[in-house]
């Protein structure tokens, strides 16, 4: 490692790697590239999942960790490799002997260990000879996280790191999901039966490859998810009363055919996939300038040039109906580089209104606003109010925010129900349970700067509550027979095999984790 090490502290390119299991550190590393790419510099984004570590100072430049925490402070998925080199005792200390470094860590206060991955890396970094140039960044997603990244990055970020980064000679390559219309073809073809050897997912044996080629780490979790059928859906609630938040479901699932799934532990974590609903689909349909009947129509995208690895957004072919319904999150406003990428395909009104909301931070904070909570369709039916323009499909497949799959602690032992899982799920209501607030204000406010057209507003009235999307679904649309995509992951909370009293107080995970203990207490193996 020494050896390698020499090219540290030499001049050469921005290296910004991400460990994100959301999709929210990877989402900042674009923009910190988006910006460097600006400011003329050499940057790239890097996924920590693809890297060696003797490839971190192979070439000089300087390096920066934006790195999210799962579970309580663990590394994400993509970051486990990674972290267990940087902490390990054996990995020698000059391994990264002046490699210029800057750590941002997203992470949420309401945990104990709030952002102790990024604390870690930081010390760990620092320990194996690495420069820190600029001092530790702490994001809390509890409050404004972009506000906090902002902070942090225009405390000296490119000051910082500029002595260290070539400056671009030329044209830099545009990042991943810019490249819909240089690289990728989107098909929507005719519908096809199943007898037609239609696939709704990609095949098995096709997993592995195809997340190698995701588009972004939450992808991966479409390609690797396993499929789990729904075996029972019961209201636990004596008087269920859906419409004002009052239902908690009791689900079974049967993974008997699923060794990934059947093997879980009481209190593992089942990461679930939810739907949107279908009436928030078939809302979006008319923008595009399509009916209902083409949801059945089949969706794919090809690289243009032959031979040229594919970076799937989610597994294709697969109806329209799936892609929208399953792999975009419609109730999110859209992103930067997702606005960046649709108005070039629109007509000069509604490109305006972009540019100027693009530039306008006043504007951007009205449409990222979490109490507004702005979705897909709200925002641009109101941007196309005025005019005849229709949205591009496969820009708007391709860049739309990923769904996230949720996490829920199991309530069933793989011991006392063997091939079955148990989840207990409440209906969630977001805010304070009152109305969700008006958009008229925000859109005339928009208007008024330029960032909507004049006179536009969202049209159509918003519910009552707002609800979870995913605890909605579990509770009110899921039904015997149909499959969800899932995957299990481990969890450090577990039972004590010794023979003592125990207290269960149900303060995070509420009665989830303990249904599965007292299963597993109560099988005639666990008697004295």
């Amino acid at each position: 490692c020494a050896e390698v090490a020499r090219d540290a502290g030499a001049i050469g390119e921005l290296r910004i790697y991400f460990g994100s299991q959301t999709g929210k550190a990877e989402s900042f590393a674009h923009d910190l590239c988006h910006e460097a790419l600006g400011r003329g510099l050499v940057a790239s984004v890097i996924d920590l999942e693809s890297v060696s570590p003797s490839a971190l100072v192979d070439g000089g430049g300087a390096s920066v960790f934006l790195l999210s925490n799962t579970g309580d402070g663990d590394p994400p998925d993509n970051a486990v490799s990674f972290h267990r080199w940087l902490s390990d005792p054996a990995t020698p200390v000059d391994s990264l002997r002046g490699l210029p470094f800057a750590v941002f860590g997203l992470g949420d206060r309401t945990y104990v260990h709030f952002n102790r991955t990024g604390v870690q890396a930081d010390a760990g970094l620092e320990r194996l000879g690495a420069r820190r140039v600029l001092a530790l960044g702490l994001g809390d997603d509890g409050g404004d996280i972009g506000a906090d990244f902002r902070s942090w990055v225009g405390s000296g970020f490119f000051e910082a790191v500029a002595p260290f980064v070539k400056k671009s000679a030329g044209v830099v390559a545009a990042p991943l999901h810019e490249t819909l219309g240089a690289d990728l073809d989107f098909e929507l073809l005719p519908a096809r039966s199943d007898a037609e050897g239609c696939r709704e997912e990609i095949g098995v044996e096709d997993a592995e490859k195809a997340s190698a080629e995701a588009t972004d780490v939450v992808a991966k979790f479409y390609f690797k998810a396993s499929r789990a059928r729904v075996a029972l859906v019961r209201e636990l609630r004596q008087r269920p009363r859906p419409d004002v938040g009052d239902s908690t479901a009791h689900v079974e699932f049967d993974v008997s055919g699923c060794p990934a799934l059947s093997s879980y532990a009481a209190a593992d974590t089942l990461e679930l996939l939810p739907e949107n609903d279908i009436h928030e689909v078939l809302q979006l349909l008319p923008l595009f300038g399509l009916v209902e009947g083409d949801l059945d129509r089949m969706v794919t995208f090809r690289p243009r040039a032959p031979g040229r690895t594919m970076w799937r957004p989610f597994p294709t072919p697969c109806r329209l109906r799936v892609a929208l319904l399953r792999y975009c999150d419609l109730r999110r406003a859209p992103t930067r580089r997702m606005l960046a990428a649709m108005s070039s395909r629109l007509g000069d009104e509604a490109k305006g209104c972009i540019e100027r909301l693009l530039k306008d931070p006043a504007s951007m904070r009205l449409l990222n606003d979490e109490s507004l909570a702005w979705t897909q369709y709200e925002f641009w039916q109101a941007l196309l109010s005025t005019g005849s323009d229709r949205l591009d499909l496969g820009t708007f497949l391709l860049l739309c925010p990923r769904q996230l799959p949720r996490p829920y602690t199991i309530a069933s032992s793989s011991s006392a129900t063997p091939g079955f899982l148990h989840l207990c799920v409440s209906l969630a209501s977001r805010g304070d349970g009152r109305a969700p607030p008006s958009l008229d204000v925000a859109a005339a406010e928009l208007a008024a700067r330029g960032a909507l057209p004049a006179g536009a507003a969202p049209k159509v009235p918003r519910d009552a509550l707002r609800f979870g999307l995913c605890s909605r679904w579990l509770c009110t649309h899921l039904r015997p027979g149909q499959s969800v995509m899932a995957r299990c992951r481990p969890s450090s909370f577990r039972l004590t095999k010794d023979d003592v009293p125990i207290v269960m107080v149900g303060a995070g995970a509420g009665i989830a984790p303990f249904r599965g203990f007292l299963s597993e207490l109560a099988m005639p193996s666990a008697q004295p």
